[in-house]
């Protein structure tokens, strides 16, 4: 490796530079690990696009190169594990969110190696897109020259012929008719890689921490001790960034930065009962719980299957193949081939979680927490954490231990039969569930996989065995109100998008039925939808509709579901009739070939039907919309007057379509705004500009964000809606954190977990957080913001379509009035429509609502 990094050509500063802090045995090793996580993790068959491969092996490089930067400042790491070590509270005692006081210290003692840190930050600046390219493929150029492997194949005389070949090769592919470079495996190595693990070789970018995380003091200090780890994940957008360090320099991050920090404060431990549990079915090969079986199809090898897919061999009456039998047979083993890839790509998976466990059974940890875009929080380790699958969930359980009381063993009883999928009922109901089964339960405890297996009737079946494990030591223990519980116990909102949409539409009977009104039972919006479509349905069969007369009696709950649940998002129709499809296709009451046109139907039907019981919802979403619609296709008034002066060559006339065109490449304004806490969001969404890029391997073309390019302004319009609902549920989570500052808190979004004995305190504080957020006048800041932010912006005339006047007139603005000037630009600020009415509901209705989240 030595010698081909040698002969990558001229170095520049650059190179030099993080060569001279990185060795080559580490850039090696890198080097391997993320060639291998790449292709292991790629859509394409034992392989990966050269180009983002070359970027995500440049982006390893960066953060090595930073972590051991910042290792080469002794006094501030001793410092830093001094700091650690001190705020890590002692076992037993309730996690403290670290206050701005705190926060101060820190910064304070990192002011005092201000000289040292700036010399690492300085010349660490986050690497281009470029830079990051062109190191990856100086060190893929050295992995092709030097990764060798040899191949042996005994011969008929008897001898053994040895070959050694490249481990890695390059090649092209087509997609979408574009020819691109591809790097791939060689065939043994992708064999020997389908028979063992990769995961027990490759380690994640990041992991759980054993230390409470640093806490965040700008959005690029805070999380782990050394490795760099970003406050926000922008997609490397240049926009959201500059928004990021303007608010920084402003102090305006520091709520955000507190409720980060509340996260990951937050003490895990692995759930050993459970974990042994699955380490069992994995050791036995069988498919159980999410779990995938072991060598599926019969055990078949890679190799063989390729082989069948090349073999061009006579019938067995000597014939050859019609074209239409050799299609079908390589279809078929193409199909095989492709499912035992993704059931070894699950395995490997599960495994990973599964080890990942294992090092960590008897350790107290920590998961760091950043933000998206939209300001919602992740936990920064990927592959094991409490917003991941079912196995991840059944494997975490709070690392403390609190006595439950009396409320903690009803709500540890409620939390049972949420998870067994009993969360329709009132909460004495569920209660009933529970000890109506307390038999199935203690079985499912003793005996999880020789007995009836009662938990694994459940949707999230490694979750409610957790539960049944807790409840019955519990049960089992002399009082069972003294025992001391850290299973997390969830409360989720009622269709949280939707329950956003009622309060900020004050929508009296929408709010009825996503619980933010009081109520004896929970409302259920997806049962209700279901009624309304059956009542259509019902109609149209009466009057002769043979589609209906075959879905009659059959538009189920889950039928719906998805597509209610996805309105909030801005599902479209194609989609919302691919979701009603699949569930049609697993209903088995309709005929495949009538599938799509039925699917057609009932979509149509349900979102009529979710326009009537959320008129103030669709309302909305009709609005913030066009709000981002129209804001992507201005102008700035700098650039606007720029062009309004121009005049035309004498003699010479421009087109309708070429003065188009010529407005176009001026749409350039992504929407933009500031969420309740502070947080400026900006839509990423851009038409890509792609530069050549010339690297010691290959010329290349990237989409550099860099580069100025259009607004997509259909993106930026479809995803405002479901955006600006994310930033603010993502807000209530963070005022909620921050209210949680006594008790232990974790969140999955629009569900908050606690322990069993605090979730009445969580309730509180959600729907204290929850009116709060609601009693601001969250559309009409959003609309004078918009306003402000874009006052003096112009919108070529060209661009609005009939379609969009029509739809901007009957939503209130005066377009006749405004068209009728002729100009080339008009103001965006008079094509802003007025916002949709608000109804009656009274927000802090919520207090009292028990239903609300449960």
């Amino acid at each position: 490796m030595d010698a081909a990094l040698k002969s990558t050509g001229p170095q520049s500063a650059f190179d030099i530079n993080f060569r001279r802090v990185l060795d080559n045995s580490l850039l090696a090793k890198v080097a391997v690990v993320e060639v291998i996580r790449e292709m292991t993790n790629s859509t394409i068959t034992d392989g990966a696009k050269s180009i983002g491969l070359f970027i995500a092996m440049g982006k390893s490089i960066e953060n090595e190169w930073y972590a051991q930067s910042v290792k080469s400042i002794p006094e501030l790491n001793k410092k830093l594990l001094h700091t650690i070590k001190s705020s890590q509270p002692e076992v037993g005692d309730v996690p403290k969110s670290l206050d701005k006081i705190v926060r101060q210290l820190w910064k304070r003692e990192i002011g005092k190696y201000a000289g040292d840190l700036a010399a690492v930050q300085g010349e660490h600046t986050d690497w281009t897109i470029n830079q990051r390219a062109k190191v990856g493929a100086m060190l893929m150029k050295g992995l092709l020259q030097t990764a060798k492997i040899t191949r042996s194949q005994v011969m008929p005389d008897g001898s053994i012929y040895k070959e050694e070949q490249p481990a890695f090769y390059q090649t092209t592919q087509y997609f979408d008719g574009k020819r691109v470079g591809v790097t791939k495996l060689n065939e043994a190595v992708a064999e020997r890689l389908d028979r063992d693990p990769a995961n027990v070789t490759l380690h994640p970018r990041y992991l759980p921490m054993i230390s409470p995380p640093l806490p965040w003091t700008s959005p690029k200090n805070g999380a782990y001790l050394v490795h760099a780890a970003p406050f926000m994940r922008t997609k490397d957008s240049p926009e959201q960034h500059l928004h990021v360090m303007e608010a920084h320099r402003l102090n305006g991050l520091d709520d955000i930065f507190q409720a980060l920090d509340k996260l990951g404060q937050t003490a895990w431990a692995i759930n050993r009962p459970v974990f042994d549990v699955m380490a069992v079915v994995w050791n036995s090969g069988k498919e159980l719980a999410g779990i995938p079986v072991r060598d599926p199809h019969l055990n078949l090898d890679v190799s063989d299957l390729q082989s069948e897919l090349l073999k061009n061999d006579p019938l067995e009456d000597g014939s050859q193949e019609s074209p239409r039998m050799e299609g079908e047979r390589k279809e078929i083993y193409r199909s095989l081939l492709a499912t035992r890839r993704s059931a070894y790509g699950q395995r490997c998976s599960v495994n990973y979680q599964l080890e990942i466990a294992r090092a960590y059974l008897n350790e107290t940890f920590y998961f760091p927490h950043n933000v998206d875009f939209r300001g919602r929080a992740y936990p920064l380790p990927a592959n094991l954490n409490h917003i991941g699958d079912d196995i991840s969930r059944g494997l975490l359980t709070f690392a403390e231990r609190k006595e439950l009381g009396e409320r903690g063993l009803f709500w540890l009883k409620v939390h049972l039969a949420n998870k067994a999928g009993y969360d329709k009922a009132s909460l004495d109901e569920r209660l009933a569930f529970t000890e109506g089964h307390l038999k199935d339960i203690n079985d499912s405890a003793d005996h999880p996989l020789d007995g009836p297996g009662w938990w694994l009737k459940s949707e999230d079946p490694w979750q409610t065995l957790a539960a049944c494990i807790e409840l019955t030591e519990a049960l089992r223990s002399d009082d069972p109100t003294k025992y001391k519980s850290r299973l997390p116990v969830h409360q989720d909102g009622s269709c949280n998008g939707l329950q956003h949409y009622a309060a900020l539409g004050g929508d009296v009977e929408g709010g009825r039925e996503v619980n933010l009104i009081p109520g004896i039972r929970p409302g259920d919006v997806y049962s209700k939808v279901a009624t309304e479509v059956n009542k259509l349905v019902n109609q149209d069969a009466e009057n002769g509709h043979d589609i209906a007369k075959a879905l009659k009696g059959h538009i189920k709950r889950k039928v719906v579901k998805q597509t209610v649940m996805t309105t909030v998002y801005g599902v479209t129709f194609v989609g919302a009739r691919e979701q009603i499809r699949r569930q049609l296709k697993d209903l088995g009451v309709i005929p495949v070939p009538n599938l799509y046109i039925s699917a057609a139907y009932v979509a149509t039907l349900v979102l009529r039907s979710i326009g009537e019981v959320f008129r103030g919802a669709v309302a909305i979403q009709r609005w913030l919309t066009y709000v981002a619609r129209l804001v992507a296709k201005s102008i700035p008034p700098e650039r606007a007057s720029l062009l309004m002066t121009k005049v035309d060559v004498p003699g010479q006339s421009i087109s309708a379509n070429a003065q188009k065109a010529q407005d176009e490449t001026e749409l350039m304004t992504s929407m933009t705004w500031t969420t309740p806490l502070g947080l400026v969001v900006c839509q990423p969404y851009r038409a890509q500009n792609r530069t050549q890029i010339s690297t010691v391997l290959q010329t290349v073309y990237i989409a550099d964000p860099f580069e100025p390019a259009q607004a997509d302004s259909r993106g930026q319009a479809s995803a405002f809606p479901p955006n600006f609902i994310h930033s603010l549920d993502a807000t209530h989570m963070m005022l909620t954190a921050l209210a949680c500052k006594d008790i232990t808190f974790a969140s999955v979004h629009d569900s908050y977990w606690t322990h069993a004995a605090d979730v009445d305190v969580m309730n509180v504080k959600l729907r204290e957080a929850f009116v709060r957020l609601h009693t601001a006048k969250i559309l009409e800041n959003l609309a004078q913001e918009t306003l402000h932010r874009y006052s003096g912006y112009k919108i070529p005339r060209s661009s609005l379509s009939a379609k969009m006047l029509s739809d901007l007139k009957y939503m209130g603005v005066e377009v006749d009035k405004i068209m009728s000037q002729e100009k080339r630009y008009v103001d965006l600020a008079s094509l802003i429509p007025p916002l949709p009415p608000k109804g009656d509901l009274e927000i802090a209705a919520v207090l009292k609502s028990q239903y609300f989240f449960a």
